[in-house]
């Protein structure tokens, strides 16, 4: 019995050793988005017939209204329907986050992107006030009489 409490003793040093021994590295292995509002909606083309195209809102400190999207040599990204504007978003990298449907389809999505490229976003479009701006509330919030400071 007591070669058995040594041989456990031995063991459990054997691992707590081990454990001290690892060295940990403080990797950050989150994933960083970008999230923007999109829009699959019709439209009509130069020649008259209809097509769908994708309007982005994508904030980075642009207040303009949503544009169509573009391709990267700057044309205009087209499709005959809004299941293939939904499978080129999840083509390039886009993940739905929230879907709302009606005659336009309205998405909510994100885009994964490197911490540098999220911290430089956050850094040029994000700004700070000494005194609180006054929100605009909905004929609800007026009744309720809600102060948002």
């Amino acid at each position: 019995m007591t070669k058995m409490k040594l041989f456990l003793v031995a063991m459990l040093m054997c691992m707590v050793t081990n454990g001290m021994a690892q060295t940990t590295k403080n990797v950050d292995t989150r994933d960083y988005y970008r999230y923007a509002w999109l829009w699959v909606r019709i439209a009509t083309k130069a020649d008259g017939k209809t097509c769908y195209v994708i309007l982005e809102s994508s904030g980075l400190g642009h207040i303009q209204p949503p544009a169509v999207m573009k391709s990267k040599d700057g044309k205009s990204i087209v499709f005959k329907n809004k299941i293939d504007a939904l499978n080129y978003l999840e083509h390039e990298g886009w993940e739905i986050c929230s879907h709302f449907n009606g005659h336009i389809t309205n998405v909510l999505a994100r885009h994964k992107v490197t911490k540098e490229e999220l911290d430089k976003a956050v850094k040029e479009n994000t700004y700070y006030e000494d005194v609180a701006p006054k929100v605009v509330m909905n004929l609800k919030d007026a009744d309720v009489h809600y102060d948002y400071e």
